[in-house]
């Protein structure tokens, strides 16, 4: 199995600290906003060490809680 060196200076490392930076600087601090800098991070070193993430939402899932969203906002005038 192949081991992951990460450095901080690693490309995806670098990417992922200044992610969070700016989401800092927009005062956002829950989890669930800066969860896609850590899965572009996680995915990268899945990458590196041959494996595959699946994805924790389906497509399916994403759209019919979009279509719930929409249905939920006020009607345009």
């Amino acid at each position: 199995m192949p081991t992951l060196e990460l450095k901080p200076t690693h490309k995806a490392v670098v990417a992922y600290y200044e992610a969070l930076a700016k989401f800092e600087k927009l005062g956002v601090k829950h989890e669930g906003a800066v969860a896609s800098a850590f899965e572009d991070l996680l995915e990268h070193c899945a990458r590196l060490t041959g494996r595959v993430l699946i994805p924790k939402y389906s497509l399916i899932t994403v759209s019919v809680e979009t279509v719930k969203a929409v249905k939920a906002l006020p009607a345009l005038k």
